[in-house]
């Protein structure tokens, strides 16, 4: 089954009332929780759940600029299969929290 995407319109996007979310495909949506309030979510599935990422308000990201971000993280999702997508898309290896076995092997002077 083919997936479809580029399903909003910029129409629909403004015309969106209540609360809602509207998809355009391929885990892309419009989280719309009042007549103002509008966000970007790129939902997927990992380890049995749904977590989403926040891809930022609109109309400070537009249609087309969602829609990119959202490829980015449908090519890093796909590109490998991290312990944690967020953790990857945020820049990896650079941001890992130290372990206390880590932090004793990075301090460990050898006796003299």
């Amino acid at each position: 089954m083919a997936r479809t995407l580029n399903r909003l319109t910029a129409n629909q996007i403004k015309a969106a009332k209540g609360k809602q979310m509207l998809a355009d495909g391929g885990g892309l949506y419009l989280q719309v929780t009042t007549a103002a309030a509008r966000s970007w979510l790129f939902r997927y599935r990992w380890q049995g759940g749904r977590p989403e990422i926040g891809l930022g308000s609109y109309p400070a990201v537009t249609l087309a600029e969602a829609r990119r971000r959202a490829e980015m993280a449908r090519a890093v999702l796909a590109e490998l299969p991290p312990r944690d997508p967020r953790h990857a898309l945020k820049g990896g290896e650079e941001n890992e929290v130290p372990t206390f076995g880590g932090c004793c092997q990075a301090n460990a002077n050898p006796s003299p």
